[in-house]
């Protein structure tokens, strides 16, 4: 009797496998449908692997989506496809290049916790100074994604400056002058040419390009 058992079991879980699906502890060992692995347990838990910052270094191509438990660091990270993601205390740190928020980050903090984040298109490319925040407003001048924000500014000079070290990661770009917020006097504010680099002042009627940016 114990013979007939096993094989049945065992027969159970070789269709199990054959449609990809596998479940530990769950009612009869089958999953749910929408799981690919179902563990079921009041008293334990999941246990990813475990390793430092250096042996996480040395995985080869990780895959987007893979999660390890860094050692180093005392947490849970998750590899974005770009870099390796904390989650510390609920936070979740950030890189320049990701995809976030609505467009590219250009700058994080120290902690990767906050920054800036640049729109991945010129929001108008003959704007005077006057009425660039008036096109930035406008949703129709964003992204798919940055229509989704409604807090998209100008750029102050440094900010600008920033964005400028980070032009080939945000891209997009024309080689031309860009606004920023910070005014230069009463008749002029600060400009930068995304070619060369050069800030200088530029008569605020004049008409030249605008990209936004939002912080988080």
């Amino acid at each position: 009797m114990k013979k007939i058992f096993f094989i049945i079991s065992m027969l159970f879980l070789f269709s199990n496998a054959l449609i990809g699906q596998v479940g530990i502890n769950t009612d009869n060992s089958i999953p749910v449908p929408s799981a690919m692995l179902d563990v079921k347990s009041t008293s334990k838990g999941l246990l990813p692997p475990r390793m430092s910052t250096a042996q996480r270094d040395l995985i080869s191509s990780p895959a987007a989506g893979l999660i390890i438990y860094n050692i180093s660091k005392n947490c849970l990270e998750i590899y974005n496809g770009i870099a390796w993601n904390s989650i510390a205390d609920g936070l979740t740190t950030h890189v320049i290049g990701e995809n976030y928020g609505g467009g590219i980050i250009f700058y994080v903090t120290p902690d990767g916790q906050h920054g800036l984040i640049a729109e991945t298109q010129d929001q108008s490319s003959g704007s005077s100074w006057w009425d660039a925040q008036d096109v930035i407003s406008t949703s129709i001048n964003h992204s798919t994604a940055g229509k989704n924000f409604t807090d998209w500014r100008l750029p102050t000079k440094n900010e600008l400056n920033l964005l400028y070290n980070q032009r080939a990661i945000v891209g997009g770009f024309a080689n031309n002058y860009y606004w920023s917020s910070s005014e230069y006097d009463v008749n002029d504010a600060w400009a930068q040419h995304f070619s060369i680099g050069y800030q200088g002042n530029i008569n605020k009627p004049n008409t030249i390009y605008v990209r936004a940016v939002r912080a988080f």
